[in-house]
Order: C-alpha cells, then structure tokens, then sequence
C-alpha cells in the first residue's frame, strides 16, 4: 500500500494492530510494523505514526523509548481531538511502564478535553483519571469514581474501559483491605480472561497479583496494653514489656 492508502485505512490499521497484540502475535506484530516503517521512510505523519507506537508496545524497554518518541512526535503535529487523545493515552502507557510513577503522565492525562472525544475515548480517560486517583493515595475519591466509571460503562461496548476500571478498583480494594470486594473483582475478571485471553487486561491482572503478593509479604505488628504490660507481637513472635528496664521504657 501507498501512504495514500494507507492514510484512507488509519482506523482500520490501528484495530488490526490492536487485535495482533491482544492476541499476543508478536512475530506478525513486528512483520507488520517492519513494513511499515519501510512505507514511511523519512515521513513523519502524525496519522500513521500512532498505529506505528502502537505496534511497539510490547513492553520490550528499548521498543516502549521508540514508541515514546513516536508518540511525542505525533503530538507535536496538529492533531484532531480523537487521535490527539489516543496518542496522549499511548504516550502515558509508556511513562507508566518506563516510570511507574503517575506524576510523569498525569498533566499529560488532565490536558485531554473529554468533551471533544469519542464516547469511547472519553471512557479510557476516564479510566486513566481513576488510576491517578488510585496511585496518588486517594482511595475514597478513586472508589467512588471509578464506582460510578463502572456502572455506566458496558463491558460489550468497551471491555478495555470496563476491565481496566475493575482492576484499579481492586487495587484500590487491597489497598483498604477489602479483601471481600477484592476477590469479588478477581473472580469476574478471571472469568473473562478464561473466556478472551487478551494481553491488556492479563498484565493488568499480573499486576494486581504482584500487588497482592506484596502485601502478604508485609507483617503486621501489632502493639497491646494489658494491664500494666504491653504486649509486642510480630508474626509469631511475643515480646512482653513491664517498663521495668531503660531499654523497654524507651519502646514504651
């Protein structure tokens, strides 16, 4: 295909790109992106560099710092909303994976207008918005947000928005120690990925696991009075303290 042509198929490209790495085709992934760098050559067009990141994002680091260029590229063009939007949200993926740190894509988030996008769109923002609330330690903000994010979303009209917004609420979740609502959230998305074993919402899920794994890893201490004893508890571990001694008065 000519760049013409190719430029008629942009949406069509990227949802092609889009089911390759759902679906974990890395090899025809690459294939497609190889040939797609030869039709661009020296040619930077803001439409076409998008499905291009997009076919990097594969979470090899050297491919997501060339998707980042890419990405930044394209937003340096004059861009229509919708696309605007769908490469911010690309160029925030890859702060995320590089970073893991909200505040490197957070302005870059809040700086998309959800009035002028796609409903579509305007739901993943949504759910990006969540995950900052989430990671910046606002838990009571991000579980009413993505709450009522969730209830309006239909999983048949946007599963990447609706999984996405269950998976942050469960790390919300683990974060207040619900651990009932927790695996609630666990157990429906599981049951989707049996079902469409799509790579987002696996790493996502990944993610969650390693979150949780953490959290199990953390002992908890616990500080009791009795009496006039107090009482330390660590694991399994007991430590009785009277005060009697200067070093049991400092830790008491």
């Amino acid at each position: 295909l000519s760049i013409e042509e190719l430029m008629s198929q942009v949406s069509t490209l990227s949802l092609y790109i889009r089911t390759l790495y759902e679906l974990g085709k890395d090899d025809e992934l690459e294939q497609l992106r190889l040939r797609l760098e030869a039709i661009l050559g020296w040619q930077s067009r803001a439409e076409l560099l998008y499905p291009l990141a997009l076919s990097l994002l594969t979470r090899n680091t050297p491919q997501v710092r060339e998707a980042k260029k890419l990405f930044e590229i394209a937003l340096s063009q004059t861009l229509e909303p919708d696309l605007g939007a769908r490469n911010k949200m690309g160029l925030a993926t890859c702060l995320d994976i590089l970073t893991g740190d909200y505040h490197s894509y957070e302005a870059t988030i809040r700086s998309i207008d959800q009035k002028k996008i796609e409903p579509y769109l305007c739901d993943l923002v949504s759910v990006w918005k969540g995950k900052i609330l989430r990671d910046s330690g606002r838990l009571e903000e991000a579980e009413r947000f993505l709450g009522s994010l969730i209830a309006k979303v239909q999983p048949c009209f946007n599963w990447h928005a609706y999984l996405s917004a269950k998976i942050i609420l469960g790390g919300v979740y683990l974060r207040q120690e619900k651990y009932d609502r927790l695996l609630s959230v666990i157990k429906e998305v599981r049951a989707y990925c049996d079902r469409y074993p799509l790579r987002t919402i696996r790493r996502q899920m990944d993610h969650l696991a390693d979150q949780i794994k953490g959290q199990e890893k953390r002992p908890q201490l616990f500080w009791k009075k009795s009496g006039k004893m107090k009482v330390l508890r660590y694991q399994d571990q007991v430590l009785s303290l009277s005060g009697d001694q200067p070093w049991q008065k400092l830790l008491i």
